[in-house]
């Protein structure tokens, strides 16, 4: 999942939940739960809109 947010061409991907399941083939659960792991390790954050990015990026 991390290297999606961190292959040059990724400089600031934004993905929403939905996206994220649908790129990795994850239950809803799933997803969830490891997004919200990469959010506690500091890796990603969560955007105002509810989206996912890279923790040391602003979106």
């Amino acid at each position: 999942m991390q290297a999606a947010f961190t292959e040059p061409r990724a400089a600031g991907v934004l993905l929403t939940e939905e996206q994220a399941q649908r790129l990795w083939q994850l239950e809803r659960d799933a997803c969830r739960i490891l997004l919200n792991v990469l959010v506690d390790s500091g890796f990603l954050r969560r955007t105002p809109r509810g989206g996912y990015v890279r923790g040391d990026r602003r979106a």
